[in-house]
């Protein structure tokens, strides 16, 4: 089920924090990342950078059922500009603690990548994948964490080795990641279509169906 959904439907030029997600959250921007007020909708009601200087960390203002949950949203790319876009899952509140799936953009190549950072210090975990973006097209970013397992995919299909083992463990807060550069509502990287889903709880199987089981196993 989801527990945060967001649109970024509101007026350009609209501040990230001054923002109400399409579930009724506010938006906050981490306090350990160098935030920056230039974190904005677009004119095409999507979510960008506007600042040369600073990175953004934006988390949504809801919590998950558990530590279990799977991040996702649109990227769409318009132009090289060194970018990285990212969607976040375990953001700890407090310090430079998440994991982090996006998309790397430069000259030379564009390529998804995962991360995970621990009181700021940031490693990569699993392998590159390789992808061109065509500009103006959506590709759905997913991260879906299960215990210390990350799975990551790209419209459906898995990317950068997955399965991966993390050791972020903490439920955190979900969100989304920009490295420190000024994009336009033309250029960059732009982020739509956010979403954050509590795991799907397993089935338990029936009264009947475990009965069954039972007189199997003792020869009835």
């Amino acid at each position: 089920m989801p527990f945060a959904t967001d649109s970024f439907t509101d007026s350009a030029g609209t501040l990230i924090t001054a923002h109400t997600s399409d579930s009724g959250h506010s938006w906050t921007l981490h306090p350990a990342t160098g935030a920056s007020s230039n974190s904005q909708i677009s004119n095409a009601n999507r979510f960008r950078n506007g600042s040369s200087t600073k990175i953004i960390v934006a988390y949504i203002n809801s919590a998950p059922a558990s530590a279990d949950y799977d991040v996702q949203a649109g990227l769409v790319y318009k132009t090289d500009q060194n970018q990285v876009v990212s969607v976040l899952g375990r953001i700890d509140t407090a310090v430079d603690t998440w994991i982090r799936f996006g998309h790397f953009t430069n000259s030379v190549s564009h390529k998804w990548q995962v991360q995970e950072s621990v009181n700021g210090t940031a490693v990569q975990i699993g392998s590159d994948s390789n992808q061109t973006l065509t500009v103006d097209q959506e590709y759905t970013a997913k991260l879906s964490i299960r215990g210390p397992t990350v799975n990551v995919s790209v419209d459906g299909a898995a990317v950068c080795g997955s399965p991966i083992t993390t050791s972020v463990t903490g439920a955190g807060r979900a969100g989304i990641h920009f490295n420190a550069i000024a994009m336009t509502d033309s250029t960059g990287t732009h982020i739509d279509n956010f979403s954050a889903n509590d795991a799907a709880p397993f089935d338990a199987p029936s009264p009947y169906l475990v009965q069954q089981a039972i007189n199997r196993a003792a020869g009835w």
